[in-house]
């Protein structure tokens, strides 16, 4: 975990990360509350808040007696906000520090069409 951003946000992305790799599918159950706070460490309110957030989010909704289920937009809406988070937040401070450090486009271009490395610390959401 990041000790920079809060945890629920982190389980957040943990859990939209779950829905655009395909682990959770459209209509799928997600982990539960019980569930989340075990696998993260944290209080049962702190998983309550991350599973709001994505539900306000139009990402999940609660099924009575079952839990949160994907809802058939999710994967739209998860890339459409990220994409905008990427071009206001992080894109212009990449380009920045590529400036500051004086790194190329042709630098940058190889970066881009290398093959993409594996993440050993990608964390998943056993589907439930």
């Amino acid at each position: 975990m990041d000790s920079e951003r809060p945890v629920f946000v982190q389980i957040i992305e943990v859990l939209e990360d779950g829905i655009l790799d395909g682990t959770y599918g459209v209509g799928d159950m997600v982990a539960s509350t019980n569930q989340i706070a075990r696998l993260f460490g944290v209080n049962p309110e702190t998983a309550v808040k991350a599973l709001r957030t994505l539900a306000d989010r139009g990402v999940v909704e609660r099924r009575r007696g079952l839990g949160m289920a994907v809802l058939p937009p999710a994967r739209e809406t998860i890339l459409a906000r990220r994409r905008q988070e990427f071009f206001d937040h992080l894109a212009p401070r990449f380009v920045a520090e590529a400036r500051k450090l004086g790194i190329s486009r042709d630098q940058l271009t190889a970066l881009w069409t290398a093959p993409p490395k594996e993440d050993d610390h990608d964390q998943r959401v056993d589907q439930v």
